[in-house]
C-alpha cells in the first residue's frame, strides 16, 4: 500500500495530528473496528513508512483478513476520504479561513431567501468586530468588514448595506498609512465599481487627492490603480499596467497577484460593454501574466481562466495566439477537466473563424460535464444553427430545447446569469420572427444589464430587416 493515497496523506501528519485523528476515529467510527484497527496498524510504523510490513498482503494478514487484499484496499480508500474530510474541516476552523467560512454562511442564507437570518448573522459578526482586537490590517475580521461594505443583492443589483456606508468603513482605516488605505479602497472599488452612487463621490475624490510619495512605488501603483477603477478610463488602466510591468519586482508576491487580479477584473467587465480597446488590453494583460507566473502557478491553470483567455483572444480576432495557447498550456489543466476544456476551447476557436459547420458537428457529439460548459455549448450550438439555417425549423427547435434545459437547471445557477441567457434567447427569437423594428430589438439589447453572446447579437442586428 506504499503508493496509496492514504499513506501519502498519513505521512504528512504530525504526532499531534495522528493522536487527534485516532481519537476522532474512536469516537465516531467505533462500530467500524476494521477502520480503527487499520489506522492504528499504519501509525505503528511511523518513521518507517517504507517497511515491507505496509504491503497490502502483509497488512491484510496482520489484521486477520487472510488474502483478501481487496477488502483492505477498499478500507484504505474509505479511510483516506474520512481523513481528508477531517483535515479540511479542521482547516476551516482556523482563523485563516474564518473569513471564507463566514461569507459562505451569508451566501447560503441569501441564496435561500432568508434575509432576516442573514442580517442577524451580520449583526453577530459586527459584535465580534467590536470585541476582537485587530492585530494587522489584513486580518480575517477586517476582510469580513470590507466585504460587508461591497456586499450587494444580486437579484436587484443594488447596494444592500443596511445603513453601513463605504464612508464609515474607510474612516475606520484612518490609523493606517495612505498605502494601505489605497489598497483597501481598490479592493472595495474592484468589488463594486459598477454600483458607485453619487453619494460616494466626495469620499473617492478625497482619496484621489491624497498626498502620495511619487517615489514610493507601492503608493504610486495603488493610487494609479484606484484612479483607473474609479474613473473607468482606459488611459488610467494603461498607466497602471505600465507601472506593473516596469516595477513588478518591487511588490510582494501577494500584491503582484492582487494588482493583476484587479486589472483583469476591470478589463474583463469593461470588455463586455466595449470590446475596443479593453479586449486587446485584457489579452495583453493575460500575455504578461503568462510571462510572470501570474496566470499559471505551479504549472496549473483552472478551466475557467483557460476559457477566459481563449474567449478574449477570439473576440479580438487573435486566432493564432488562441491556437498557440491551447497547444502550449493544455497540459496545465486539471486532468479531470482537460478533455472537455480543450474540446470547448477548440469549438470556440472554430466559431470565431466562422467555421460553423465544423463547430456544429463537434458540439452535436460532445457531452460536457460541468454546468457552465453545458450552457456555453448550448448557446454556441444555437448560434451555429442560426448561422447555417437561419430561422429554420432546427433553429426554432433548439431555442425550445434550450429553454427546457434552463427550466430543468434554474435552481443550480444564479438568477442574474439565468436572466442573461433567457434574454439572449428572447432577442434571437425576435430577430428570427422579423416582426419588431431593428431599433426596438437594439434598445432591448442595450438596456439589458447582462446578455450572453452580446457582440454576436449586435453583428446579426447589423444586417437585420423587418419582414413587413
Amino acid at each position: 500500500m506504499h503508493s496509496t493515497k492514504l499513506l501519502q496523506l498519513v505521512k504528512t501528519l504530525s504526532k499531534k495530528e495522528l493522536k487527534a485523528f485516532t481519537s476522532f476515529l474512536q469516537a465516531n467510527y467505533a462500530n467500524s473496528i476494521t477502520l480503527v484497527e487499520l489506522f492504528d496498524h499504519i501509525v505503528s510504523f511511523r518513521g518507517d513508512w517504507k517497511t515491507s510490513s505496509l504491503q497490502l498482503d502483509q497488512v491484510s494478514a496482520a489484521l486477520k483478513q487472510g488474502n483478501n487484499t481487496k477488502a483492505i484496499s477498499n478500507k484504505c480508500s474509505d479511510l483516506y476520504k474520512i481523513l481528508l474530510d477531517y483535515l479540511v474541516k479542521k482547516e476551516l476552523d482556523t482563523d485563516e479561513y474564518k473569513f471564507q467560512k463566514e461569507m459562505m454562511v451569508l451566501a447560503t442564507l441569501e441564496k435561500r431567501g432568508l434575509d432576516r437570518l442573514k442580517m442577524q448573522k451580520w449583526k453577530a459578526l459586527n459584535k465580534g468586530l467590536d470585541k476582537k482586537e485587530i492585530r494587522d490590517s489584513w486580518s480575517p475580521l477586517k476582510k469580513i468588514q470590507l466585504h460587508e461594505m461591497a456586499y450587494y443583492n444580486t437579484e436587484s443589483n443594488k447596494y444592500d448595506l443596511k445603513g453601513i456606508t463605504p464612508e464609515n468603513f474607510l474612516i475606520l482605516l484612518e490609523e493606517f498609512n495612505i498605502g494601505l488605505k489605497l489598497k483597501y479602497a481598490c479592493e472595495l472599488l474592484s468589488r463594486s465599481q459598477f454600483l458607485i452612487t453619487k453619494s460616494h463621490t466626495s469620499l473617492y475624490d478625497s482619496i484621489l487627492a491624497a498626498n502620495i510619495n511619487p517615489v514610493n512605488y507601492y503608493q504610486l501603483i495603488f493610487h494609479t490603480l484606484f484612479k483607473a477603477l474609479y474613473s473607468l478610463d482606459f488611459a488610467d488602466y494603461e498607466k497602471t499596467f505600465h507601472l506593473l510591468k516596469g516595477g513588478i519586482s518591487q511588490l510582494t508576491e501577494e500584491d503582484q497577484h492582487l494588482v493583476f487580479l484587479y486589472l483583469v477584473n476591470f478589463a474583463a467587465q469593461q470588455s463586455r460593454r466595449d470590446i475596443n480597446p479593453y479586449g486587446q488590453g485584457l489579452l495583453d494583460l493575460y500575455k504578461f501574466g503568462l510571462t510572470q507566473g501570474l496566470l499559471i502557478k505551479d504549472q496549473q491553470i483552472s478551466r475557467v481562466r483557460f476559457h477566459n483567455v481563449i474567449d478574449i483572444a477570439c473576440k479580438v480576432n487573435d486566432i493564432t495566439f488562441a491556437n498557440q495557447f491551447i497547444q502550449e498550456y493544455q497540459n496545465c489543466l486539471p486532468i479531470e477537466h482537460r478533455r472537455d476544456t480543450i474540446s470547448l476551447a477548440n469549438i470556440i476557436v472554430l466559431f470565431a473563424e466562422k467555421n460553423f459547420a465544423s463547430a456544429q458537428i463537434q458540439l452535436s457529439t460532445s457531452n460536457f460535464k460541468n454546468l457552465d460548459e453545458k450552457f456555453r455549448s448550448q448557446s454556441l450550438e444555437l448560434c451555429c444553427l442560426y448561422e447555417l439555417e437561419g430561422n429554420g425549423q432546427a433553429t426554432w427547435h433548439k431555442c425550445h430545447a434550450f429553454k427546457e434545459f434552463l427550466n430543468r437547471n434554474n435552481k443550480m445557477i444564479q438568477a442574474s446569469f439565468l436572466r442573461s441567457v433567457r434574454t439572449f434567447i428572447n432577442i434571437l427569437e425576435k430577430i428570427m420572427q422579423q416582426e419588431a423594428t431593428k431599433e426596438h430589438i437594439m434598445r432591448v439589447l442595450e438596456t439589458s444589464n447582462h446578455v450572453i453572446m452580446k457582440f454576436w447579437l449586435q453583428e446579426k442586428l447589423a444586417h437585420y430587416k423587418k419582414k413587413y
